[in-house]
C-alpha cells in the first residue's frame, strides 16, 4: 500500500553537502495534482452527493462523511470513479464536441435535399 508521505530523492552530486535540499520526485508533484484535484469544485460535488446517498440509505451523517472521505482519500479505489462521474456529468449536461455538432448539421442539410430537391426537381420538369 503506497504511503501519503511525499517521496523525495536527492540530487547526485560529487559533493556530499549536508544543507542541499532534497528535490521533490515526479512521485510528489502526481501526488500534489491529486490534493489539488480533491480540493476541486468537482469533487466536493461528488463528495457532497456521496454524502446524501449514504444518508438517505439509513447512515449517520458523520459515519456517511468518514466512509466518502476515506473512499475520495484512496486514489486507486476513487480515480476511476471521479473520471466516470465527470464524464457522466458532462454528458448529463449535454457538452457537445465540435464534432457531434458538423455531423447533426451535416445529417439536417441532407434531410433538407432530400426533401426539397425532388420538389424543385419536378417543379422545373412542368
Amino acid at each position: 500500500m503506497a504511503s501519503s508521505l511525499p517521496i523525495y530523492t536527492t540530487n547526485a552530486s560529487s559533493s556530499d553537502d549536508p544543507t542541499s535540499s532534497p528535490t521533490p520526485s515526479i512521485d510528489e508533484d502526481d501526488h500534489e495534482k491529486w490534493l489539488q484535484r480533491l480540493d476541486s469544485a468537482e469533487v466536493a460535488f461528488v463528495r457532497n452527493d456521496l454524502i446524501e446517498r449514504y444518508t438517505t440509505a439509513g447512515h449517520e451523517r458523520e459515519k456517511a462523511e468518514n466512509e466518502v472521505d476515506n473512499f475520495l482519500r484512496d486514489r486507486s479505489r476513487s480515480e476511476k470513479f471521479l473520471d466516470m462521474r465527470k464524464m457522466a456529468l458532462e454528458q448529463e449536461v449535454g457538452q457537445w464536441s465540435p464534432e457531434l455538432g458538423l455531423w447533426l448539421g451535416l445529417a439536417f442539410m441532407a434531410g433538407m435535399v432530400g426533401n426539397v430537391a425532388p420538389k424543385i426537381w419536378e417543379g422545373f420538369n412542368m
